[in-house]
């Protein structure tokens, strides 16, 4: 089981700024919730701007935001997937 997304959002956490930490708390704390949420309402609920989750993507090697959720679902779904054959 592969949590490499995930594990860099946390060991990238606290080199953060503040705002970028909020959107990768946020991210870490609901995975899910943020599969479902568009890029103003994942800058609304961790109290940043759309800016700031678009340069959270990208620091984190993505082209966007969609990018972004893309390769969290697909950790989500192979961890999910690893669960249950386990």
């Amino acid at each position: 089981m592969t949590h490499a997304l995930i594990a860099s959002l946390r060991a990238a956490a606290g080199d953060m700024t503040p705002a970028l930490a909020r959107v990768a708390e946020m991210v870490l704390a609901q995975p899910d919730a943020t599969l479902r949420q568009s890029i103003t309402e994942l800058a609304e609920v961790s109290g940043s701007s759309e800016a700031s989750v678009m340069r959270f993507c990208r620091d984190q090697g993505f082209s966007g935001f969609q990018d972004f959720k893309l390769a969290l679902a697909k950790e989500l779904a192979t961890d999910e997937r690893a669960r249950d054959s386990g």
